[in-house]
């Protein structure tokens, strides 16, 4: 794991991959961030800072930034960061985006076709290859258990689930075996982070 560097003294940098419960995780951020708080704007949370990935450079220590941007992203000043994310178990994270999905689009493509997508497939080794990379990293399935023993986060109220995803659709087990088939770089990156976390104990 990344070594932790005084929070006065780097980026705070949240890895932010889609549905797994970044929202919340964000909102918790600002509030310990207040006006140094660097990304896009998301109607659940407050004004960020805007920022541009050609900016990235120029974010002062002592702040945060959160985006769907990658660990390649932030190479430039990734000495002065300490680097969260959330992992999540890649078949629920793929069937929550998926459920997402067709909420804005009812007559949308089958899950077969969605996930064979290229902008579907290894959607977490895209983000980090290496949960060692991190300074820390939480487990979807842990919070609220693994923020609040984070050495990085100040929680000072509930974390409550945000943005949250209604589920009407469930693969089959054949597509199941073809989303795993699709990505085996997503899946060895959920089971290094499982080592990971089982090695912290």
């Amino acid at each position: 794991m990344k070594k932790l560097l005084p929070l006065d003294e780097s980026v705070l940098v949240f890895l932010h991959v889609k549905k797994t419960g970044g929202i919340s995780l964000q909102k918790l951020i600002q509030d310990q961030f207040p006006g140094k708080f660097y990304g896009n704007d998301h109607s659940a949370l407050k004004k960020k800072k805007k920022i541009k990935k050609s900016d990235i450079k120029d974010i002062p220590n002592g702040s945060a930034v959160a985006n769907h941007w990658t660990y390649e992203d932030f190479k430039p000043i990734k000495d002065r960061c300490n680097f969260i994310t959330i992992i999540r178990n890649p078949l629920d994270r793929i069937v929550s985006a998926y459920n997402f999905y067709l909420q804005h689009h009812p007559s949308g493509d089958t899950f077969s076709g969605y996930i064979k997508e290229d902008n579907n497939k290894n959607v977490i080794t895209k983000f980090i290859d290496d949960p060692a990379l991190m300074t820390e990293f939480y487990l979807f399935e842990n919070i609220p258990k693994d923020i609040v023993s984070s050495s990085l986060l100040s929680i000072s109220k509930k974390i409550e689930h945000t943005n949250k995803t209604k589920y009407e659709y469930r693969p089959s087990d054949s597509e199941i075996k073809y989303f795993i088939d699709l990505n085996n770089l997503d899946i060895e990156v959920y089971s290094k982070a499982l080592e990971l976390k089982e090695n912290m104990k």
